[in-house]
């Protein structure tokens, strides 16, 4: 998790504001309602610097389905999905086919998320 660090900044304001949140908190019902959003926005960020860094590790191209030749990277493109946390966006790298067969581009990194 080496981009935690810089993506988490200690003088980001919206996680400054959710750590104060959290000191004010007088009773337990209120910290756990200001501790859900800090903890909403760490995993966050977590989660999206564990992609970022598995998506920067060596890539094995498998071979095109339809022919049979071996798959070329085109590059990062920008993914999204949102899950419990609400939505998390990374860039993996994406491959296609030199013959332009379908399907018109594949994601390893996608694949092995499932």
């Amino acid at each position: 998790m080496l981009g935690l660090s810089a993506s988490i900044r200690h003088d980001d304001p919206c996680v400054q504001r959710l750590l104060h949140a959290v000191d004010q908190a007088q009773t337990l019902t209120p910290l756990i309602l200001a501790v859900w959003p800090l903890a909403r926005v760490l995993a966050i960020h977590i989660i999206a610097s564990v992609l970022t860094e598995r998506a920067l590790s060596p890539t094995f191209w498998p071979r095109c389905p339809t022919c049979g030749a071996c798959l070329r990277s085109k590059g990062f493109v920008q993914r999204q999905v949102t899950r419990l946390f609400g939505p998390i966006h990374w860039r993996r790298r994406v491959g296609r086919c030199p013959q332009g067969c379908d399907p018109p581009h594949v994601a390893p990194l996608d694949d092995a998320l499932g």
